[in-house]
C-alpha cells in the first residue's frame, strides 16, 4: 500500500461519534487540504495507478460522514481548486444517488444573476465558478489563437452546458481541438476535460477589446452566462511576467481573471514595456541567492533586441537532445538541415 493510501486510511480510522460534529468536520478539512496538496502534477505524495480507485473509495468514505452543507462549506475553506472541489461534492452525491445523480440537482437564479447549482436545499456549485486554464497564446501574420483547458462539468450536464469566446463584439463557438485535458490527484488522471480554441483575424486597425470565455446554460427555457475564470499556464505568453504586457504587432495583451484585455500599442509604449519587463527581472535578481541566472536574462534580452533587424526574418530552428538519455534525434535532424535544406538555418 503506498503512503497516500496510508494516509487516507489513517483519516478513515476510528472514526468521531455523531455528538461530535466537530471533530469530523475537522477530520474532514484535514483531508480535503491533503489532497489540495497532492492536486495537480506535481503531487506531495503519488500512488500507483491501479489504485486510484481504492482511494476514490477511501475519499467518498469520509466525505459521506458529513452533511453536504459542511462539505462544501469545507471545501471553500481548504481552498480546493474548483475542478477538485466539484469532484469531491460528485462523490458524495454519487454515494447518495448513485451515477445519475445529475437528475437530483436543480437549477435556481443566484443573488447576483447567475445559476447555481443546489442539491438536497444546498448550493453546491455556481455558474460563475467555472474556469479554464489558458496553456496557450499565439498571434501571427494578424491571426490570434489562444487556446484553453477546460474542466469537466461534474456538476452541470453537457447538454445544457455550452461556451463560447466573446472578442471585438462576436460570439464566436467554442471549437474542440480533439485533445484531452487531464486533471492529475496522487499522479493519476482523475477527470478529463477538454481543450478549445479561438482562432480569429485581428487586423491592425482593430480596436481595443477583451477576450472571454462564457459558459452558457440554458434549462427549461431559461439561458444564464457567465465569464469563466482564468488561470494562466507557464506555457502561456502572458504568464511569463504576470502584471506585464505581452506585445505583438500592434498589440498588447494583458492577463486578468476573467479576461484578456487587447490595447493597441504605439512604439514609445513598446518601448516603456520592455523597461518595465527588465526591471521585473532585475527586481528578481535582487530578491534571489543566486542572482547569476536571472542577470543574465536581462543581458540576453538586451542582445535580442539589439540584433533582432538583423536575425528577424531568418528561419532558425533550435534542436538539442537530452543530456540525460542517448537519444541523438536532434542531431541526426541538424545535419539533415545542413545537408538538405540551405534555406534553413539550423542550430545545435
Amino acid at each position: 500500500m503506498s503512503v497516500a493510501l496510508e494516509t487516507l486510511a489513517t483519516l478513515g480510522a476510528d472514526w468521531p461519534s455523531k455528538s461530535e460534529p466537530e471533530e469530523a468536520a475537522g477530520r474532514v478539512y484535514d483531508m480535503l487540504v491533503y489532497l489540495r496538496r497532492c492536486y495537480g502534477p506535481t503531487p506531495q505524495e503519488a500512488i500507483a495507478s491501479d489504485e486510484m480507485d481504492t482511494a476514490a473509495v477511501a475519499i467518498t468514505d469520509i466525505i459521506t460522514r458529513v452533511p453536504l452543507d459542511v462539505l462544501v462549506r469545507l471545501s471553500r475553506k481548504a481552498k480546493l481548486p474548483v475542478p477538485l472541489s466539484h469532484w469531491c461534492i460528485s462523490l458524495a452525491l454519487r454515494a447518495r444517488y448513485g451515477d445519475n445523480y445529475r437528475f437530483h440537482l436543480r437549477h435556481v437564479r443566484g443573488a447576483r444573476g447567475s445559476f447555481d447549482v443546489m442539491a438536497d436545499d444546498v448550493v453546491v456549485a455556481s455558474l460563475a465558478q467555472l474556469g479554464a486554464n489558458i496553456y496557450r497564446t499565439h498571434f501571427a501574420d494578424d491571426v490570434l489563437t489562444v487556446e484553453a483547458q477546460v474542466a469537466p462539468p461534474f456538476l452541470f450536464n453537457d447538454d445544457e452546458l455550452s461556451m463560447h469566446w466573446v472578442a471585438w463584439q462576436t460570439v464566436t463557438p467554442a471549437v474542440d481541438t480533439g485533445e484531452y485535458a487531464g486533471y492529475h490527484l496522487f499522479g493519476h488522471v482523475f477527470a478529463k476535460g477538454r481543450y478549445l480554441r479561438l482562432r480569429t483575424d485581428v487586423p491592425p486597425e482593430y480596436p481595443k477589446t477583451t477576450i472571454t470565455l462564457r459558459a452558457e446554460l440554458r434549462v427549461d427555457g431559461v439561458v444564464a452566462t457567465a465569464s469563466m475564470l482564468f488561470g494562466y499556464r507557464g506555457a502561456s505568453h502572458l504568464a511569463k511576467v504576470r502584471g506585464l504586457r505581452w506585445v505583438r504587432g500592434n498589440f498588447a495583451f494583458r492577463a486578468d481573471n476573467r479576461a484578456i484585455a487587447v490595447t493597441r500599442i504605439r512604439i514609445s509604449q513598446r518601448v516603456k514595456n520592455e523597461v518595465l519587463v527588465n526591471l521585473a527581472v532585475v527586481a528578481r535578481v535582487l530578491n534571489r541567492k543566486t542572482p547569476r541566472r536571472h542577470l543574465k536574462a536581462v543581458v540576453v534580452r538586451s542582445l535580442y533586441w539589439l540584433t533582432k533587424s538583423r536575425w528577424d526574418r531568418k528561419n532558425i530552428w533550435l534542436l538539442h537532445d537530452k543530456m540525460y538519455s542517448a537519444s541523438d534525434c536532434g542531431e541526426y535532424m541538424y545535419w539533415y538541415l545542413q545537408k538538405n535544406r540551405p534555406e534553413i538555418t539550423a542550430v545545435y
